[in-house]
């Protein structure tokens, strides 16, 4: 009797250990395809995070005893945790919308149990594409959350998923993951679904800078046949008139910020070598800010 009983422990055992150790096995496959999707560093770094619980969400703080509101900094109304900020705050749904990947979001909100099963599963089922762009606009979405922390500012759902977008689109054409023609087309359906819902057309009116100020407009150009990329600038004064202007063209890929930082480049070098001016205002358009620079 004695010996029956050991030799069911040690099948017990045995069947034990094969299977955490098959467990195990496909945790690593798990954590693993984190870091194959296409996406930048930051993105799949911050997948890591929240797979990690490192997240830190108001409730995540006061489980860990820092005194801080409970109350989600968006709207105010529920305790802020993962799944709150990223999937049920609010219009959030409209930012994956416009994302493009909203259909992930209904048949997997039913089954998983946590954010954590929600990017595993993504990132196992779906290609890397696709995980990638999740990835991205979960970063996005928390950078919106910051900033509305730290700077009492906040984007509509809809504009933070048009902003991963083009996060996305751009790092993809620079890594030869995407053509050129495909991410005008993508950013313009997206920006024509937005426009239909105003009441009217958008009007842009240019803005003087202030007297003894120059300011500069600039603009990147993608030439991805050629495999070349070029930037334009142009310079005026506090009245409109017209001061300066010029184009470049280089070899090599730049995404759209980098390429409108050459082109300021460009202009501050040859407002330098003539003197024009020692005050400078100018717009970075993926930025949507304005700086001012002296010479």
């Amino acid at each position: 009797m004695g010996h029956a009983e050991n030799k069911c422990e040690v099948r017990f055992a045995k069947e034990t250990d094969d299977g955490a150790a098959k467990n195990s096995s496909k945790s690593r496959e798990d954590w693993g395809r984190i870091w194959k999707i296409h996406a930048p560093p930051k993105a799949k770094h911050f997948l890591w995070r929240i797979c990690k619980e490192c997240l830190p969400t108001r409730m995540r703080l006061r489980s860990r005893h820092v005194q801080c509101p409970l109350d989600c900094p968006l709207c105010l109304a529920e305790p802020e945790d993962d799944w709150h900020i990223f999937f049920n705050y609010e219009s959030i749904i409209e930012a994956w919308c416009a994302m493009g990947i909203d259909h992930i979001l209904h048949p997997r909100l039913s089954e998983c149990q946590s954010i954590r099963d929600f990017i595993f599963h993504t990132c196992c089922h779906d290609n890397k594409q696709l995980a990638g762009k999740m990835a991205l606009l979960l970063w996005t979405i928390w950078q919106n959350r910051n900033n509305m922390v730290w700077n009492d500012n906040k984007q509509h759902a809809r504009q933070i998923g048009m902003q991963a977008a083009q996060a996305w689109n751009e790092w993809a054409m620079i890594h030869g993951l995407l053509e050129e023609q495909q991410q005008p087309m993508s950013l313009k359906q997206q920006t024509a679904t937005i426009a239909q819902q105003h009441d009217g057309p958008t009007v842009y009116h240019w803005h003087p800078p202030y007297p003894g100020y120059l300011k500069c407009n600039v603009g990147a150009s993608f030439y991805n046949a050629a495999g070349r990329k070029g930037g334009e600038w142009c310079l005026r004064d506090h009245r409109g008139r017209f001061i300066l202007a010029g184009t470049y063209l280089i070899n090599g890929r730049l995404n759209t910020l980098e390429g409108e930082a050459m082109a300021l480049k460009e202009a501050i070098c040859e407002v330098k070598q003539r003197g024009t001016a020692r005050k400078m205002t100018y717009y970075l358009s993926s930025l949507h800010q304005w700086k001012r620079y002296q010479m």
